[in-house]
């Protein structure tokens, strides 16, 4: 049960030889704190808001029976000339918790259950959330927003829970980004990059919720099913999805549904069965 703090005043090292630790709190606020290797952390991984962390290009687990994560406020940083790796661990039968307006610049992977308590933000360039088989991640009422670059994806056997509260969010910039998207289900999907020229491409994809497209051009891959049950919103992007031939766009929600397209937006075949 023991607390590493780490609060000096330069750049202060973390190199345990792949070793672990129960809980690790980041306080450091000038230089900042940098994981040279590997570390294991079977409590609870915080990082105090002004305070800085580098992943550099190391993995870090947080595992055991008792795992949170809070790095709300903090800077996170990854500077390694590869990539940095959280892992979100919790033993089997309990649930690492994830605090609101938590920020992580590395490859997360989700193995066992872990849960959003609201907003949390994945930065850095090619940097992914990822869902790994038997990975569960609770969404409900929890808002993922991803920036720069960064995606999200889901392993067959992964769970994605969620409901009318849960939102992914696009922010930044990039290329064909959301091609790593499972069918789904998710809830509510929000396209708004910063980067006007940004794009996206679906393969066939469930939503519960609305699909809004801010910003940037969204297309479909060939063949592809986009199935909506909430609203269709082109509120200042472009949806183009004649290209892809054996594409459908597909209204299947229970309940009034708005179909709000661009001056821009097309469609190769439109089913509409709720």
């Amino acid at each position: 049960t023991s607390t590493l703090l780490l609060d000096g005043t330069s750049l202060q090292a973390v190199a345990m030889a792949s070793g672990a630790v129960h809980s690790l709190v980041v306080m450091n606020s000038s230089a900042g704190v940098r994981l040279y290797e590997a570390l294991v952390v079977r409590g609870t991984f915080t990082v105090l808001p002004g305070a800085v962390f580098d992943g550099a290009a190391s993995l870090l687990t947080v595992a055991g029976n008792s795992g949170a994560w809070s790095t709300a406020g903090a800077v996170y940083r990854s500077s390694g000339p590869a990539s940095h790796g959280v892992l979100w661990q919790p033993l089997a039968g309990t649930t690492l918790h994830v605090a609101d307006g938590s920020t992580v610049s590395a490859r997360v992977s989700v193995s066992g259950r872990v849960r959003l308590a609201g907003k949390v933000y994945l930065t850095g360039a090619g940097n992914s959330l990822e869902l790994l088989a038997g990975g569960s991640l609770d969404a409900r009422g929890a808002t993922v927003t991803l920036r720069d670059t960064s995606d999200l994806s889901m392993s067959t056997g992964a769970a994605y829970l969620h409901d009318a509260g849960s939102y992914v969010v696009y922010e930044g910039s990039g290329t064909d980004r959301g091609l790593s998207l499972s069918t789904g289900p998710f809830g509510h999907i929000v396209l708004a990059p910063s980067d006007p020229a940004a794009s996206f491409r679906f393969r066939s994809l469930f939503l519960d919720g609305s699909l809004t497209v801010a910003s940037g051009t969204l297309r479909l891959f060939d063949p592809a099913r986009l199935d909506v049950k909430g609203d269709f919103l082109t509120t200042g992007g472009t949806a183009v999805f004649s290209g892809a031939a054996g594409s459908t766009l597909a209204f299947t929600g229970t309940i009034p549904q708005a179909w709000r397209p661009g001056r821009s937006d097309d469609v190769r075949h439109l089913e509409v069965s709720g």
